[in-house]
């Protein structure tokens, strides 16, 4: 077992990508298929490995501190049902890590530095909404850790008929409601936000 102190703990190579890979306790590991936690971090930087490893780590911490919970109410007498939570945690880990991003939980991502990062994960979420442009629940839930942070959708410009993605984020640690704008630059992959407050 890796050290507390050991800076590639819960890191395993295997040829030249990194995976995360991490004992289950004892105590919890009837939730669980087997002994061990692991997923592939679909990257061979050891630097970007051992972000989205810290960030898996606390994510695991947070969880299993919940079914530690749920095992407790137990013996009190009192029933818990984890499993549909355990499945939607388990899901969004891995679709935000398949969309680029490391799984954070909401009361993170409600930091007002973070803007930028938000809207990021806010398009990441448009881009992988229906045909019809909805937006798909699990996916929202992975970026945005897990609970409705805003909203976003297609409007069109009345200027040039042009469409643009709005977004309305909010938080009861922000402000106000920051509310952005998204303009796609044709043929450069690249966009224009405005945003502001209220």
């Amino acid at each position: 077992m890796a050290k507390s102190d050991d800076p590639d703990r819960y890191l395993l190579k295997r040829n030249v990508w990194y995976h995360y890979q991490r004992s289950v306790p004892l105590k919890l590991r009837g939730f669980y298929g087997g002994p061990l936690v692991r997923c592939s971090l679909q990257t061979q930087s050891l630097e970007r490995a051992r972000e989205q490893r810290d960030a898996l780590a606390k994510a695991d911490d947070e969880y299993w501190h919940s079914l530690k919970e749920k095992l407790r109410l137990e013996v009190a007498g009192h029933a818990m049902d984890i499993e549909p939570a355990t499945k939607r945690y388990e899901l969004a880990k891995a679709r935000a890590l398949s969309a680029g991003f490391r799984y954070k939980p909401l009361h993170e991502l409600a930091d007002p530095s973070l803007i930028e990062e938000l809207v990021r994960r806010s398009l990441a979420v448009g881009e992988q909404s229906t045909a019809d442009g909805r937006v798909v629940p699990e996916v929202a839930d992975a970026m945005l850790g897990g609970a409705e942070l805003g909203a976003g959708w297609l409007e069109t410009s009345k200027e040039d008929d042009r469409e643009y993605l709005s977004l309305k984020l909010d938080d009861p640690s922000f402000a106000a409601p920051i509310r952005a704008a998204l303009f796609d630059s044709p043929g450069e992959g690249t966009g224009v936000m405005v945003w502001n407050r209220g």
